[in-house]
């Protein structure tokens, strides 16, 4: 087992940065040109705030926001900043995905764990560590489980004709990014996570008209923005495969199957969990 690295050797060292009062459709386009889901906002060019697509997701279409389209939406009206947590350089692997997994935001009515941690020294932002990055150490050093052995079991799932507000509502209450789409018979057919509602919500304000939005919205389904083909392992596979199929999907997720049914998922946080808990024991 390799030994836990600092964040600093870690952290991604390029990950989308904006002004707070730069548009969402500005930073939406940075997130997808950097293949990054989160973005640190500043102001003066120091860390102010984080923006996640789940914030996007949430945040979005509500009744708020919902006669505007994302040109004329700005940053600081979905960023979280209170409290911005951050790392400093020699902070701990081990260490920063705790403080990913047990500190809290709160985005309008619900609460979630916390998605990015900037790194910072002397007030100078010198990267980001997030689960993927997490991720991409286990899948490039190893890890002494399986996909059994660290798996959720009984996932939330969804069916292919379920409607995309619902998929959203799932989410938020229940803090997940990664949900396995099934058909009438229990097939699994795909998948799909924070990015795709966020998305088929951005591309909604964007194509129809405000007048059509709260109705059309509600018949937007979830076969019509999910994603195809996921990851797919046995609970045998060990943790740094099924990082690896993550990493190389951007799926956020894989789930665990037995003799063709699902019987798990694991997703960045499962994986983050056992780097905090117990790849850094001793």
């Amino acid at each position: 087992m390799a030994q836990l690295p600092r964040v600093s050797e870690v952290m991604n060292r390029e990950p989308p940065v904006l002004d707070k009062d730069e548009t969402l459709e500005a930073a939406w386009k940075l997130m997808d040109k950097r293949d990054y889901d989160k973005l640190v906002a500043t102001e003066d060019e120091k860390p102010v705030g984080i923006l996640a697509l789940r914030d996007i997701m949430l945040k979005l279409a509500t009744e708020r926001t919902r006669r505007t389209v994302p040109g004329r939406l700005h940053i600081s009206a979905f960023m979280n900043t209170e409290p911005l947590y951050t790392a400093k350089p020699d902070t701990r692997l081990d260490e920063a995905a705790r403080m990913l997994l047990e500190n809290r935001v709160t985005i309008g009515t619900f609460e979630a764990s916390i998605g990015v941690l900037p790194v910072v020294e002397d007030g100078r932002l010198l990267g980001t560590v997030s689960k993927w990055e997490i991720a991409r150490f286990v899948a490039e050093h190893g890890a002494d489980v399986t996909a059994g052995d660290v798996m959720t079991v009984k996932p939330f799932v969804l069916r292919w004709t379920d409607r995309v507000v619902h998929a959203r509502r799932l989410m938020a209450e229940n803090d997940v990014s990664f949900i396995p789409v099934l058909d009438e018979e229990d097939r699994l057919m795909g998948y799909i996570t924070v990015y795709e509602v966020a998305y088929a919500l951005l591309a909604f304000h964007e194509i129809v008209p405000e007048k059509h939005r709260k109705i059309r919205l509600q018949h937007l389904l979830v076969h019509d923005v999910m994603r195809l083909r996921p990851p797919r392992v046995e609970p045998e596979t060990p943790l740094a495969e099924v990082a690896k199929a993550i990493l190389e999907k951007g799926s956020r997720g894989a789930v665990v199957l037995k003799e063709g049914r699902i019987v798990g998922i694991v997703t960045l946080d499962e994986i983050a969990k056992y780097v905090a808990y117990e790849m850094g024991k001793g």
